[in-house]
């Protein structure tokens, strides 16, 4: 701490502050979670994460680790590649 290190980040509070708001006023009071990850497009920087409503609870971070089925995202490999 005392040696001056600077953490550079693409952390936008602003953005984390509004996607924290939205989680919580979606989901409400039911016990279902979600998590929420902001990725600038151009830039290609991690600017919002959110994993959950509340960590304390239960020490989890949905954003990133969980896991999940790829989806629609394998789809290229699998339908397209062979042609």
């Amino acid at each position: 701490m005392n040696s001056g290190a600077t953490i550079h980040t693409a952390l936008d509070t602003k953005l984390q502050t509004q996607s924290k708001t939205a989680v919580q006023s979606k989901i409400g009071v039911n016990d279902i979670e979600e998590a929420l990850v902001v990725i600038q497009h151009h830039t290609h920087e991690l600017v919002s994460l959110i994993g959950g409503k509340d960590y304390k609870k239960n020490s989890f971070n949905r954003a990133y680790q969980s896991y999940r089925q790829p989806g629609s995202a394998i789809k290229p490999r699998l339908d397209y590649a062979p042609y």
